[in-house]
This record gives structure tokens, sequence and C-alpha cells, in this order.
């Protein structure tokens, strides 16, 4: 899995790429990781700049939240 088209959390096309396989929304200001295995982890970006891991899987539809 070479990266998403979109946004894993609220579905936006408006991404960017970090490094080798970490990724950022510009909507929602998540960032996320893709690992060989096509596990996908999100991390939520405080307001003093921590990283915080929100939640790890294989299948990026079922990341979504009712709220971003």
């Amino acid at each position: 899995m070479a990266g998403l088209n979109v946004c894993p959390m609220c579905n936006s096309r408006e991404i960017g790429k970090i490094n080798r396989g970490r990724f950022f929304c510009g909507e929602c200001c998540h960032e996320w990781t893709i690992e060989t295995e096509g596990h996908i982890t999100v991390y939520r970006i405080t307001s003093d700049g921590t990283i915080v891991r929100l939640r790890k899987g294989n299948n990026p539809t079922n990341l979504s939240t009712a709220a971003c």
C-alpha cells in the first residue's frame, strides 16, 4: 500500500506527505502512518504540538469517526 488518496479520519483529499509512510490532513489536522503490513496508525496533534496516537487498524474505512 503506497498511500491513501483520502484522509482515513475525515475523507478529505487535502492530504500531504510528511516523509516516507507518514501523511498529514490539512482539513482535520490528523497525521497517520502506513506500515509495510498495511496497518494504519492515526495521530492527533494537540495545541502544544504533542502527537497523540488515536487508533491503529488495517482498514481505513473502519478508522473514520463521526466528528473530526
